[in-house]
């Protein structure tokens, strides 16, 4: 998260969860204490979202150790194996795309 508040309906498009999930993933990262929920300004009943410095620290270091590990194995593919990545981005990117449009 990161962004300021968000509206709960925001989150399975912006952060890729599941919409069937997404109540349960919430009621989780409050209880772990990272993550606020408070009701909207204008409609009770919409909840707001807002990450707090540990959920933040926590994006971060998984975000940094998954990023590492990647680092870490990517060399250990040949030449052509990592060029086969590169052009399969835009079409993982699609497909990612698509599955949010779905959700919604």
């Amino acid at each position: 998260m990161g962004r300021g508040p968000l509206r709960l309906a925001q989150l399975p498009e912006l952060e890729g969860i599941n919409p069937t999930m997404q109540s349960p993933t919430v009621a989780q990262l409050t209880r772990a204490g990272l993550i606020t929920r408070r009701p909207g300004p204008a409609h009770r009943r919409a909840a707001l979202l807002a990450s707090i410095q540990s959920g933040r620290n926590l994006y971060r270091k998984i975000l940094t150790e998954r990023n590492h590990s990647l680092d870490q194995r990517l060399p250990a593919l040949a030449a052509i194996e990592r060029q086969l990545l590169i052009e399969a981005i835009p079409a993982l990117e699609a497909l990612a795309e698509s599955r949010r449009d779905q959700d919604r």
